[in-house]
């Protein structure tokens, strides 16, 4: 993540969970229990597919809670 953030390489998130990301969603799976923040490339609305719920509208930025396994896949609505 370090040469990542060097190269300018876009960072989603800083915690040690595993995300995948294209230009339409980003999946976390938690590594660990806690509070989770993804950064997006610009502002969108944030929807949850599996919840069938907004995160935010208009937002670079979301924080929410996780468990240990749990795995959340975000919709970027540009």
């Amino acid at each position: 993540r370090s040469l990542a953030k060097f190269a300018g390489c876009h960072i989603y998130s800083d915690s040690n969970d595993v995300v995948y990301a294209n230009d339409n969603y980003v999946t976390i799976h938690a590594s660990e229990s806690g509070v989770k923040t993804i950064r997006f490339k610009q502002k969108s609305d944030i929807y949850e597919v599996y919840e069938n719920n907004y995160y935010g509208k208009n937002v670079d930025e979301i924080t929410f809670d996780m468990t240990f396994g749990q795995t959340k896949t975000f919709r970027i609505d540009k």
